[in-house]
């Protein structure tokens, strides 16, 4: 056994038993059993060699707390000490060659892919090289946090909102929850699934909305920020349903009694058959409901039943007035009851009760008395029950008057429509019951369409007169008067028509989402003997004008005869795009000399007020049909007239209509002039002498869009490419004209 003499490393040879007995790191000693160079590191005589293979290789997932698409895992191994000195390890994984590295066991790998499975493989490196690679572990599948859900929409309600969304992945592991958080006051709802409805919001205060997913590693990141909404409460809503009166008793007239009045029921006192008003109803915001006005009952027949439904109310339903009776017999039983016929007929009861009162009987006079109807205010008898005045409106108006029973003393009269009246019988005639009537209001601005609306007093009203529809509007829309004028078209050359105006539509009241945008156009004018162009603003296009002889919004003049043209002298006109509604008129006929150079006319350009006129003579141009006055932004302006007709030198062209359409030309002289921009206005037609010149005629003026809307509903917000002027006020409401281009708008 050699004998240590100095803390300096050595070099000895021998057997394994030779080793020396006291070494520190770095001895080394030739080993002669094995043939192996052998030196001492920690405790241990290795190999000066390369390091052996790692062994019994095991890899644990590490989730928790992993943001998607970067799973972890740990991967435990045994370094092998039989072969060189190992200073690192390193795991590389399967698929994805994903490395970690670092001087022992366990070791982290991170990058991981969600939801994949992978193997690992650890090598070790040394001084003097690194091993081969290690077995593969047992497959491990690496999860994390789940993905960020893609936002949907949000819908507001009232004090809430549903706010959907698509699911991402899991992260490998089962999603338990989704959290939507709105923006402001970070006021949060769960659920499993989409949507969620978020409750305890503001009313009329504007929210966004983000959605997370959790499953058991943890909570994805936000998703992006949902549509702007703002939460409004339900429509309280007042209402009057009034049914159709009954019919008076067929048979001879002063035997018969008076059609009850239709039932009434109202939130507004008074109400019918001296009952207390009613609950006003809460009707939820973006809902159709179905408005029911009843029918008058023809002779003999009770009137028909008025309602409102849908939603999630409770139908309230008024029943039609009874019929009245004839000889001998008994008035029907309705929402007032019809008078009884004479002899003795007795007065059809009020069923159900709350809407009316019974007719009374028939007397027994033979030579005829009918009894007279219930009203809603009160009993019929010997005369007719009483309506009652109602000012739901703003207005007193008597509604529910029973009819008047027959016999001497007149005729009593026909029935008005949507007053609810009985039908009256008398001396020689029996009418009728009246139409009932639904008047819905609530308070403040118009949150509905529906029937005809109106405003008094604070509040806003719909009256039906006929079965309609009755739609609040979402809770962040907005309602929009637009005005829509496409680009009127271009002038023909030579004796030709003058171009038609674009189309023209005025509508009011339209619901547009707050938040979301949509397409607008501005049509331009037309160049000589071309059309204008369309308009568009979202789901409504007005059709540019046509130019000489050809269809568009409004047609254009019809062009004159020339030298080689048919032998007539008329020429057709351009007409109008059918649609509905209507957007225009027809041009007018070109008149002409057949077979000459000379004495031609075009007729001029329709408007949208009217026709463009028919050339009058051989040389006389048409004038241009007038536009339409609208003052949507608190002044009146005239939009849309027609071009005139152009006509020979010796002629007289035609005017364009309403002062803004253009003028047709004569000849080589005074050139046709065009339509005035952003009224949609035609060009007018171009002159010629004689065969030997041909005048040009005028271009079409571009079109317009104009939105309108409650200053305090909302702002607008005009895209690139589009060109407007400066939103402008009028009272309690703004507007935005669009004079030219293509983009989007949205309202905030």
């Amino acid at each position: 056994m050699p004998i240590r003499k100095s803390s300096k490393t050595t070099t000895s040879k021998g057997g394994t038993s030779e080793r020396p007995s006291s070494p520190i790191n770095g001895d080394l000693h030739y080993n002669t059993e094995t043939s192996t160079l052998e030196v001492y590191d920690a405790g241990w005589w290795l190999p000066n060699t390369a390091p052996g293979i790692p062994t019994s290789v095991v890899a644990t997932n590490q989730g928790s707390g992993r943001s998607f698409n970067n799973g972890s895992a740990s991967v435990a191994f045994s370094p092998n000490t039989s072969a060189g000195k190992a200073t690192s390890f390193t795991v590389t994984s399967s698929p994805g060659g994903y490395t970690g590295t670092a001087s022992s066991s366990p070791i982290t790998i991170t990058g991981l892919q969600s939801n994949t499975s992978y193997t690992y493989t650890v090598t070790a490196t040394g001084p003097l090289g690194t091993s081969a690679a290690s077995a593969a572990s047992a497959a491990v599948t690496a999860t994390t946090v789940p993905q960020a859900p893609t936002i949907g929409s949000a819908t507001a309600g009232d004090t809430q909102a549903s706010v959907s969304f698509t699911p991402g992945a899991t992260g490998g592991s089962a999603v338990t929850t989704y959290t939507v958080t709105s923006s402001p006051g970070n006021i949060t709802a769960s659920g499993a699934s989409s949507p969620i409805t978020v409750t305890g919001l503001t009313n009329d205060t504007a929210y966004t909305f983000t959605v997370t997913a959790t499953n058991a590693n943890g909570t994805s990141s936000a998703s992006a920020a949902s549509n702007s909404i703002t939460p409004t409460a339900n429509v309280i809503t007042d209402y009057l349903i009034l049914a159709g009166g009954g019919g008076a008793g067929f048979t001879s007239p002063e035997m018969a009694g008076g059609g009850g009045a239709g039932g009434l029921r109202s939130t507004i006192s008074p109400t019918g058959g001296g009952g207390s008003a009613e609950s006003q109803l809460s009707l939820t915001t973006g809902t159709v409901y179905t408005v029911t006005v009843g029918g008058g009952g023809s002779l003999g027949y009770n009137g028909g039943n008025s309602s409102l439904s849908g939603g999630s109310i409770s139908t309230v339903t008024s029943t039609g007035g009874g019929r009245g009776g004839i000889r001998s017999s008994a008035g029907a039983s309705g929402g007032s009851g019809g008078g009884g016929g004479d002899y003795g007929g007795a007065g059809g009861a009020a069923n159900p009760s709350g809407q009316g009162f019974a007719g009374g009987s028939g007397g027994a006079d033979p030579a005829g008395s009918g009894g007279g109807a219930g009203g809603a205010g009160e009993s019929g008898g010997p005369t007719r029950g009483i309506g009652i005045s109602n000012s739901i409106t703003g207005s007193a108006v008597t509604y529910g008057t029973g009819g008047r029973g027959g016999g001497a003393g007149g005729n009593g009269s026909a029935s008005a429509a949507n007053i609810g009246k009985g039908g009256d019988s008398g001396e020689t005639l029996s009418y009728s019951g009246g139409s009932g009537v639904v008047i819905l209001r609530y308070a403040g601005a118009q949150k509905a369409v529906g029937g005809s609306v109106t405003s008094s007093g604070g509040f806003t009203i719909h009256t039906f007169n006929n079965t309609d529809t009755f739609q609040t509007y979402p809770a962040n829309n907005i309602s929009v008067d637009l005005l829509l004028v496409a680009g009127g078209g271009g002038g023909g050359p030579n004796r030709a028509g003058g171009g038609g105006a674009g189309g023209l539509i005025n509508l009011s009241n339209l619901s547009f989402v707050k938040g979301t945008t949509f397409n607008v156009t501005v049509g331009a004018g037309g160049s000589v003997g071309t059309a204008g162009g369309n308009s568009i603003c979202g789901l409504y296009t007005t059709y540019g004008g046509g130019t000489t002889g050809q269809v568009g919004g409004s047609g254009g003049g019809g062009y004159s005869i020339e030298q080689d043209g048919p032998q007539s002298s008329i020429r057709p006109q351009g007409n109008v795009v059918t649609v509905s509604p209507s957007q225009g008129n027809n041009g007018g006929i070109g008149n002409g000399n057949p077979g000459a150079y000379y004495n031609g006319a075009g007729g001029g350009g329709g408007g949208a007020g009217s026709n463009g006129s028919d050339a009058p003579g051989y040389n006389l141009g048409g004038n241009g049909g007038i536009g339409i006055s609208s003052s949507i932004t608190g002044s009146a302006v005239t939009y849309a007239a027609g071009g005139g007709g152009g006509c020979d030198t010796s002629g007289t062209p035609g005017t364009g209509g309403s002062g803004i359409g253009g003028n047709g030309q004569a000849g080589p002289g005074a050139a046709a002039t065009s339509g005035s921009s952003n009224t949609g206005s035609g060009g007018g037609g171009g002159g010629g002498r004689n065969g030997a010149y041909s005048g040009s005629g005028g271009n079409g003026g571009s079109g317009i869009v104009i939105l309108r809307w409650l200053t305090s509903a909302g702002n607008i917000s005009v895209g690139p490419g589009l060109s407007s002027d400066a939103t402008g006020t009028s009272g309690l409401y703004s507007y935005k004209r669009i004079t030219g281009g293509t983009g989007t708008v949205s309202f905030s």
